[in-house]
């Protein structure tokens, strides 16, 4: 039986743009909204946009394409009209990463790149449809209209099928927007060092991007790509500019490097306000300085600086030149945010039954999925360890644990899960180790090349069946390294767990090498379970 139901658009509280760490309010009334129909879809329709304002933006950067336009969103509550918290997600675009992951299919790809702001970034293509880049003209960030459905609630997304609005005596629905760090990706796939002028050869990380074609193995860690000068300073002098080779080879040691050989510099990625680093021909590093104006001189692109360096031994043309990535900066901007629903097109005598089932009838009860988030530090160098997983739920269905770096930057992946190498895990559930065995998970948490091509077979399993008890459909699984995760079906379909008087634990055990286990860690970790609220004529009460 199908349910009339029309499309309606509720807006915010202020009709303004908010940008990293705001906080958006949006009330659906009980008398515009006395019911939703959920099975349609809950949707936050929103302009995006990269902000260009020469104080906050000095880069070429875009939402993070795990997660797309949800990559901004950090927070959604959920309340009823007398306050009552139903429904609180944490970590949305993280949360949002792992579904996009597990559950993709080409189809579903496509679709969020045109409905949900994903832009893919592939290689070392300057390409996206949030700018258009020009090295010598600038960057035009454009917007980008995101229309989100609400995938993580269970109150407003596709799990519930028709929502009494008016039993609730309405909803306050919370979104506090991310950082900027943590929402954005700059483009350093090529000509960028994170190790802020100790030089793109020495350390980790080192030099950001992919090896070029027929380019020699580099080490651990490395796996760059940078540009070579075209400009010869002598030593002990001043560096008024620099000019890069356009001329696609080059006799230096650096010939095995990307060089740019393209007229229209369509890969260069640096910007006025970001810092340039040479290499000597002693081999020191020197810092050029920030970038004043980009501009072609002879057909080559050409930088000069607002305080140049001096250089202390030679610098030939052929030299390395990269960026420093710790210079980048970038922010967002959204508008014209609002909520789309399908409200159901009931009759007043519907809706005087509901509440009268309300005022006598012993109330309404209404079972629900929902995620809470516990989260737990993981220290770089300790071998092994184990975290209590502070849970409540009574009604759990499946533990899902993501490690992910403990401090954001704008030029790192920081929606996806860091193996650093860890070796094998084990599950304390009800004091009992389960699997009855270590899971090894050498191959999907290290962290050489084409680790995407490998996996744990057992680890891989535990990993379908805690994402599918979710009710995440894990169609992708042939990439599981590029977003690891640990996770456990804590009951089949039909039953649930009590995961407020059984203890949960998870053991981690990292191998010993001199490169595991370096990244501090935050191990977040998502419980699924069933809630419960609970409608009567004096209060409204959830219970999980």
């Amino acid at each position: 039986m199908s349910v009339p139901t029309i499309s309606k658009s509720i807006l915010t509280d202020r009709n303004t743009v908010y940008t990293e760490q705001d906080v958006i309010e949006l009330v659906i009334s009980p008398e515009e909204v006395p019911m939703l129909n959920t099975s349609q879809g809950t949707y936050l329709k929103f302009l995006l946009e990269i902000d260009a304002e020469a104080a906050a933006t000095n880069c070429i950067a875009q939402p993070d394409p795990m997660s797309g336009g949800s990559a901004i969103i950090q927070t959604i509550s959920i309340y009823s009209n007398n306050g009552q918290l139903l429904e609180q997600l944490e970590d949305v675009n993280t949360w949002t990463a792992m579904y996009y992951h597990y559950s993709k299919t080409q189809g579903l790809e496509n679709m969020r790149t045109l409905m949900e702001g994903v832009s893919p970034m592939v290689g070392t293509g300057l390409k996206s449809q949030y700018f258009t880049f020009d090295p010598i003209e600038g960057t035009t960030f454009k917007p980008v209209e995101c229309v989100i459905p609400m995938y993580m609630s269970g109150l407003l997304g596709q799990g519930q099928k028709l929502l009494p609005v008016v039993a609730l005596g309405g909803l306050r629905i919370r979104i506090q927007l991310a950082k900027k760090e943590k929402a954005l990706r700059a483009y350093t796939a090529i000509g960028y060092s994170a190790q802020n002028g100790l030089g793109p050869f020495v350390g980790l990380p080192q030099i950001r991007g992919l090896p070029v074609a027929g380019a020699p193995a580099m080490s651990p860690g490395t796996n760059g790509a940078t540009f070579v000068t075209a400009t010869t300073i002598a030593a002990a002098t001043a560096i008024p500019f620099i000019d890069l080779n356009t001329a696609g080879t080059d006799a230096a040691p650096a010939s095995s490097y990307l060089v740019q050989a393209l007229g229209d510099f369509a890969n260069v990625p640096w910007s006025a306000g970001q810092t340039l680093y040479v290499t000597e021909d002693g081999g020191n590093t020197v810092l050029l300085g920030e970038i004043a104006t980009v501009s072609s001189v002879g057909g080559r692109c050409r930088y000069t600086f607002v305080a140049p360096g001096l250089s202390i031994a030679q610098i030939t043309a052929g030299n390395r030149i990269w960026s420093d990535a710790n210079t980048l900066k970038c922010n967002f901007k959204m508008s014209n945010v609002e909520l789309i629903c399908s409200v159901v097109q009931a009759d007043g005598k519907t809706i005087s039954g509901l509440m009268n089932q309300v005022a006598n009838g012993g109330g309404i009860r209404l079972d629900y999925p929902s995620y809470n988030l516990y989260r737990q530090n993981l220290q770089a160098g300790i071998p092994r360890s184990e975290l209590l997983i502070p849970c409540t739920e009574q009604r759990a269905m499946s533990i899902v644990s993501e490690p992910m770096r403990s401090v954001d930057q704008i030029y790192e992946d920081t929606l996806m899960p860091v193996g650093d190498q860890c070796g094998s895990y084990i599950w304390n559930i009800a004091n009992r180790l389960t699997p009855n065995r270590r899971v090894s998970v050498e191959r999907v948490a290290a962290t050489n090349a084409n680790q995407e091509l490998k996996w744990d077979s057992i680890h891989l399993h535990e990993t379908e069946k805690a994402v599918g008890r979710c009710d995440i459909v894990p169609r992708n699984l042939c990439e599981n390294a590029r977003l690891f995760c640990i996770g456990r079906e804590l009951a089949k379909s039909g039953h649930s767990f009590d995961a407020n008087t059984n203890e949960i634990r998870l053991n981690v055990e990292y191998r010993s090498a001199a490169d595991d286990n370096v990244i501090n860690k935050l191990v977040d970790t998502w419980l699924y379970h069933i809630r419960t609220v609970t409608i009567t004529p004096n209060s409204v009460a959830v219970d999980f």
